[in-house]
């Protein structure tokens, strides 16, 4: 049996690190999945942006069971690409020697049983476009990771929808929520990020499987949290999906509010 702790979408928020521990303490997983986005958030710094990843890296090292997932603004880094309006195109060379350090640690695609992890989350079509018919979240989760070292993967993978402006299928580091659920893969379960929720949101397609979005420590553009911070846990075993709240909202409030003075003076 494997119980797996999913974290949103982080965004230079390192002070955000003692409350999730609090949380794994509190619930004691066998793993720990974040996301993705590491970088990139409203009005940061350059030297924020990268000491904040730095430090995230830092932390899943130390801790030994954490999984990285790729975000699509930390693969625009890592691809050279720069194919996210949120990157700092002042630290690129910096921020692209971060994620090829630290490669061992992350991943495109994760799973656990039935349950396939990313960023955006695998729909439909862009599958039928670039992948061989997975039919377990085993090997889903394979070909997706697959395409990091594939000519020409890269750019399959940052496939954006004209859910966030571009014009392809979108691929599981850029699909969107709605594109998710309106277009997901069929045959197994997914948690994803990448769309900021108020609280971790669920929908249940009508061939019965489960889609999750636990994106809900990300920022508006004037530094208001969009979400309650709370958190996702699985139980492989059982199949069951709970959700975990917030167990400080006054402390992770104030950590806001002094991030966010300090961000914006």
């Amino acid at each position: 049996m494997s119980r797996l702790l999913f974290i949103g979408d982080l965004h230079v928020k390192a002070f955000l690190l003692p409350f999730i521990d609090k949380v794994i303490e509190a619930v004691a997983p066998d793993r720990v999945i974040c996301m993705g986005d590491y970088m990139d958030d409203w009005g940061v710094s350059s030297m924020a942006n990268l000491e904040s990843t730095q430090e995230i890296f830092d932390w899943a090292r130390e801790r030994g069971d954490v999984t990285l997932l790729f975000g699509n603004h930390d693969m625009a880094y890592y691809s050279r690409s720069g194919n996210c309006a949120g990157n700092d195109g002042d630290i690129k060379v910096e921020a692209r020697g971060h994620f090829e350090t630290n490669l061992d640690l992350l991943r495109v695609a994760d799973f656990c049983e039935n349950w396939l992890f990313s960023h955006g989350g695998l729909c439909g079509l862009w599958a039928q476009q670039n992948l061989d018919e997975p039919a377990t979240a085993q090997e889903a989760a394979g070909q997706i990771n697959a395409l990091l070292e594939r000519q020409g993967g890269l750019g399959q993978l940052e496939a954006i929808g004209r859910r966030r402006g571009g014009w392809q299928k979108p691929g599981p580091l850029w699909a969107d929520w709605r594109e998710l659920t309106e277009d997901y893969y069929p045959g197994f379960n997914q948690i994803s990020g990448h769309s900021p929720q108020d609280t971790c949101i669920e929908k249940v397609t009508r061939t019965g499987e489960h889609l999750w979005c636990c994106d809900t420590f990300s920022t508006g553009s004037k530094g208001y949290p969009r979400g309650d911070g709370s958190m996702l846990l699985l139980d492989s075993e059982t199949g069951e999906v709970s959700l975990i709240e917030q167990p400080d909202p006054q402390g992770l409030d104030a950590a806001y509010n002094k991030y966010f003075k300090g961000v914006h003076l």
